[in-house]
């Protein structure tokens, strides 16, 4: 009688002083995925795959980006030199969240960021409005206060922010 299993479990194999074993794939016919995804991750078991050593390329990603490999990266020498430099210089981006900002308050953030240049701060209302009992309020957030650009602070638009993160590969 042939049996048919809802669940498949794929494991990677590594040999050395002690075996290492990873999971690869688990694919649960029974879950609440998407057929599409089931039959995307089933793909991965047939003649086709193994050919083209796909699994050999889906487990190597799963473990790069496992906990403990992020882990290790995180803790390396270079990223703790990097987090250590930027802590003191200071290079960060503050948001300030309240209701309503006093002028003072304003003021004082414009001196922050006038006074930091390696310091970008941002005043940001959050404006509650009230809801029928039982219903869940809706908030608006309004930039009050964006820092300035210009000669030791470089833009602040999203693109830019992110093309300086720079992550280690």
């Amino acid at each position: 009688m042939p049996t048919f299993p809802a669940r498949w479990k794929v494991y990677h194999l590594t040999g050395a002083l002690l075996v290492q074993i990873d999971q690869a794939l688990q694919v649960s016919l029974l879950s609440d995925e998407s057929p599409q995804h089931k039959s995307n991750q089933l793909f991965y078991l047939t003649r086709g795959s193994f050919k083209r050593r796909l699994l050999d390329d889906l487990w190597k990603a799963k473990r790069a980006t496992s906990p403990k490999s992020l882990a290790q990266v995180i803790t390396s020498k270079t990223v703790i030199d990097a987090m250590r430099k930027e802590l003191k210089s200071g290079g960060f981006h503050y948001a300030v969240a309240a209701q309503h900002f006093a002028k003072s308050m304003e003021r004082t953030l414009q001196y922050l960021n006038a006074a930091m240049p390696r310091a970008w701060f941002y005043a940001v209302e959050l404006v509650c409005f009230a809801a029928e009992a039982g219903a869940p309020a809706a908030f608006e957030a309004r930039a009050v206060l964006v820092p300035p650009t210009g000669p030791g602070k470089p833009p602040h638009d999203e693109t830019t922010f992110l093309g300086l993160v720079n992550l280690p590969t």
